[in-house]
């Protein structure tokens, strides 16, 4: 099901738009609105905004209508799933349902600073024959931008790896991108099909830049909204199946390598079996298969220690617990259970400590559609 406005006579055609403002979106009606409220007043002719619900228990267009009467100016579209595709194959939806050069795909939980728009304007006049533009954010402070052609010269200039992971900061060149749609989808299960695109069209020389401006801000959110930290790590082997040389291969492990913490998995993975939420057998699974994959991983001597001390450690749980505990004095001077970090990554894994004891998080009820009631007894 689609909503749109109807275009009138003063607005800019489809044909000259610059910009797709792309928002995949599930259940999170409200933050959406609420970051909405910002971003529209920056829209121009020369931007399409593009909603894509992914079945939302309550549609998003019920929900935006008020608002999005107040900018009558504003071209906008809003696609509703038949069912709940994944997230994943929202966000490649947004690349296949854009009609505009450039597509600036943003979270619905993401904040878009005061001049995001006119920014991603300027940026993409400023390169018209670019395929990626990553923005600066709290996650990374560039001094000056960056540029460059092609894979090797982008494998050398990149900074920052989780910055690339989040979409919020970056803009696409749709039209040239959907050239690798078929191995987007193919990496679906990465999470991160969108770096999948972006490898391969920077591996015919296309030119990419890194950009010193802002354009959205980072809020860190409630763990349990957010997704999990072991979920997506145990899928990034994914990511090394492309067609790369040795030596490419190598370089693009690096930078994937810097998201991962084995001894930190190795923590929240014993806490999780203790407590009865995940069975040893696939604990172990998921760690061999994470810790397996550190061939193509920074190659440095603790990387390869914590690999295999971790693989070594999480078949004895309760073993694992009590040398981290013991470590995290030793070396951080407190208590594994009050470390912030580590407590942030249980909360995203379902697990919640209070008083320094963990319990497994109870799951939202369930809530009948047509009453808003709990159907639980």
């Amino acid at each position: 099901m689609t909503e749109s406005n109807e275009p009138g006579e003063s607005r800019v055609s489809v044909a000259t738009r610059k910009l797709t403002i792309a928002i995949p979106t599930f259940n999170r009606n409200e933050i959406l609105r609420s970051n909405l409220a910002k971003l529209l007043p920056q829209i121009t002719p020369e931007c399409t905004l593009l909603i894509l619900d992914n079945h939302s228990p309550l549609p998003v267009a019920e929900t935006l209508e008020p608002l999005l009467r107040q900018f009558p100016e504003v071209n906008f579209r809003i696609v509703r799933n038949v069912v709940n595709v994944g997230a994943g194959a929202n966000f490649m939806r947004c690349f296949e349902s854009c009609d505009t050069p450039w597509m600036w795909l943003l979270g619905d939980d993401d904040e878009p600073s005061q001049n995001a728009i006119a920014t991603i304007l300027t940026t993409t006049d400023e390169m018209p024959d670019g395929v990626y533009c990553n923005f600066s954010s709290e996650v990374i402070r560039r001094p000056q931008p960056l540029i460059g052609h092609g894979f090797r010269q982008f494998m050398q200039k990149f900074d920052s790896y989780n910055s690339m992971l989040w979409v919020s900061t970056a803009v696409f060149r749709a039209d040239k991108l959907r050239q690798n749609m078929m191995d987007g989808y193919e990496h679906l299960y990465s999470w991160s099909a969108h770096l999948t695109m972006v490898a391969l069209a920077l591996k015919t020389d296309e030119k990419f830049c890194l950009s010193d401006r802002q354009i959205v801000h980072y809020k860190r959110h409630e763990p349990e909204h957010f997704w999990s930290y072991i979920g997506y790590v145990s899928r990034m082997v994914v990511n090394m199946n492309l067609p790369l040389t040795p030596a490419d291969r190598r370089s693009w492990g690096n930078i994937l390598g810097e998201v991962i913490h084995p001894i930190a998995i190795l923590g929240a993975l014993a806490v999780k079996i203790q407590l009865g939420m995940i069975e040893r057998e696939n604990a172990v699974f998921t760690i061999d298969q994470i810790c397996s994959t550190g061939l193509y991983y920074p190659r440095s001597l603790r990387k390869w220690l914590e690999g295999w001390t971790s693989r070594i450690l999480i078949r004895f749980p309760r073993l694992a617990l009590i040398v981290l505990r013991s470590v995290y004095r030793l070396i951080h001077f407190k208590p594994l259970m009050k470390d912030e970090s580590f407590l942030y990554l249980l909360g995203r894994e379902g697990v919640i400590v209070e008083n320094g004891i963990p319990r497994a998080r109870k799951p939202a009820p369930k809530v009948d559609k047509e009453t808003g009631l709990s159907t639980e007894n």
